[in-house]
């Protein structure tokens, strides 16, 4: 838990972005993508990312309106490792809609870094 000067938790994007963000990012310590710092025996996790790609195996939901480029995991890992961030909860993106099949490979691949929250059809 992070506070602003003011004392209201700061939203994820204050986090990322701006002196108090970095600071705090920076204070985290060590990471598993940057085992030469040291731990300062605290974890930074961000509870809430959407990951997507452009990839037949993984094909949009029918209509989706989904941007041009894409979020990839790979992307995601860069950013993580830049800014200092251990964890990430990666939630199902609705361009998938109610397949969650990109998401539980990327929680294979990668299961150290994300936790995952899939989207499940109420119906």
């Amino acid at each position: 838990m992070r506070l602003a000067g003011d004392g209201r938790l700061l939203t994820r994007r204050e986090m990322m972005r701006g002196a108090i963000g970095v600071g705090a990012l920076a204070a985290c310590g060590e990471h598993p993508l940057a085992p030469e710092r040291k731990r300062a025996g605290s974890l930074c996790i961000d509870s809430h990312v959407h990951v997507w790609a452009h990839d037949p195996r993984f094909p949009f939901a029918e209509g989706a309106k989904v941007p041009p480029g894409d979020f990839s995991v790979e992307r995601l890992i860069g950013l993580m490792r830049a800014n200092g961030v251990d964890r990430t909860v990666i939630i199902q993106v609705i361009h998938y809609k109610w397949d969650n099949r990109y998401l539980l490979d990327v929680l294979r691949r990668h299961p150290k870094l994300f936790r995952g929250v899939c989207r499940v059809n109420p119906e």
